[in-house]
């Protein structure tokens, strides 16, 4: 057998510049076993930020939640959750294995989505006790601290990014119909902290052109789920009354922790209910969907896009259409070729073509359903805590790199050993 060709040699700034942010995050995971300057370089946050906004790769993610039942009582005596991602064109589906937390549910409890931000989802238990920030692409997840001072089972939450390397999640409460609590929980300070005051006022909020009253005078919608853009501001859908009622998106900046708010399109501002709105992002705009059921012959949906953020005059109807044999439930997600991810009542998820009006199931659905796009990321890959043992084995990468204006093939060999089994944890 002839021995194989030298490989030529590649600086190691050709291939943290040139090669490294091209991979995929499963691949760059292997890699962080060759050399401990790898390791270093794929775990430091300028890269995590580099890679994520340069090597985007997202596909739809869905959880479902079956919920079995005795047949005599109708008690809960059983949660089981599913997982899975599809392609962007929704036509190749493929299984996840459970989250690592997982093994510490039991028949009496289930988790929760809550939402997506940059490739990390935020899940609650069923008690809302336990608040786990998890990243599905690297299997790690991180525990933030219980909040004592607020046990609310009935609560909006959120959460997104301050700065490169501290996020945040934010806890909302209504009390008698407008919202009279709000907690941050910074992952940086691992600790929780008030900001708004006894008065419904929002403490961090001092100048005096913005509305101050805006938080306690109004109520946030309970049913839907947050929207973070730009990865630092949160949006819910809520109402207030100043005169009559009307509908807006409330936000809060993560790095000054303070509220604001983005009207509506004008047709859903007054006439709408709170719970027939849903907030996603396309195309990095802000859109929001009504679902008007009802109405004859069959149930109409709209969706409209901010075209430029924060001006009520830029929103536009993108799309209107007529859905007929289902009662559609909620709008969870738009892809890129415009067809709906919509979630119909019962819980069966199914695909929309508006330009020709036709549906398709997807084959999936449950008693409790959660849909977003889901982007993978590097974030928690140095700090979050792992499953149980797992090994990889011999991997051979095949990047190509301009050098000089020609093209290098770089073969790397990778070779993961059985790792150590950590200490099991119990959620607080």
């Amino acid at each position: 057998m002839a021995p194989s060709p030298s490989l030529p040699y590649i600086p190691f700034e050709v291939i943290a510049s040139q090669i490294l942010p091209k991979l995929d995050v499963k691949t760059l995971v292997l890699c962080t076993s060759i050399a401990k300057q790898w390791y270093s370089l794929i775990k430091s946050p300028s890269f995590v930020c580099y890679h994520f906004l340069h090597n985007q790769r997202a596909s739809i993610f869905f959880q479902i939640c079956h919920i079995e039942r005795d047949s005599l009582l109708r008690r809960v005596f059983r949660f089981q959750e599913t997982y899975s991602l599809y392609t962007q064109n929704l036509l190749l589906r493929r299984p996840l294995a459970n989250p690592p937390f997982d093994r510490f549910k039991n028949n009496e409890t289930f988790f929760t989505i809550v939402g997506i931000c940059k490739g990390l989802v935020l899940v609650i238990d069923s008690n809302l006790f336990s608040y786990i920030l998890w990243n599905p692409s690297v299997r790690k997840y991180v525990l933030l601290p219980r909040l004592d001072q607020c046990l609310e089972r009935k609560a909006c939450l959120g959460f997104g990014f301050a700065n490169d390397e501290d996020f945040k999640v934010v806890k909302l409460v209504n009390v008698h119909s407008s919202l009279r609590q709000a907690w941050v929980c910074s992952f940086a300070s691992n600790s929780w902290k008030s900001v708004i005051n006894n008065n419904g006022n929002n403490i961090n909020n001092n100048d005096g052109n913005n509305d101050n009253n805006l938080v306690g005078s109004c109520y946030v919608c309970e049913d839907r789920s947050f929207l973070c853009m730009n990865g630092n501001i949160i949006h819910w859908i809520a109402k207030r009354q100043v005169g009559n009622f009307y509908n807006f998106v409330l936000t809060f900046d993560l790095a000054e922790e303070v509220f604001g708010q983005v009207p509506l399109p004008e047709k859903i501002r007054v006439r709408s209910t709170m719970s027939s709105l849903s907030l996603f992002e396309t195309k990095g705009c802000l859109a929001v969907s009504n679902i008007q059921n009802g109405v004859v012959p069959s149930p109409i949906v709209r969706v409209w896009i901010m075209k430029e953020y924060g001006v009520a005059e830029s929103w536009s109807k993108i799309i209107k259409v007529q859905i007929k044999e289902l009662i559609p439930r909620n709008v969870l997600a738009l892809t890129n070729n415009g067809e709906m991810v919509i979630e119909q009542r019962g819980g069966q998820i199914v695909k929309c073509n508006p330009a020709m009006a036709t549906m398709e199931e997807l084959g999936v659905g449950g008693d409790k359903v959660f849909g977003g796009y889901l982007e993978e990321t590097l974030f928690l890959l140095g700090k979050g805590r792992r499953e149980d043992g797992w090994r990889e084995v011999l991997v051979l990468l095949r990047v190509e790199v301009e050098q000089l204006g020609n093209p290098v093939l770089v073969l790397l060999r990778v070779e993961v050993e059985q790792l150590g089994n950590p200490k099991r944890e119990k959620l607080r």
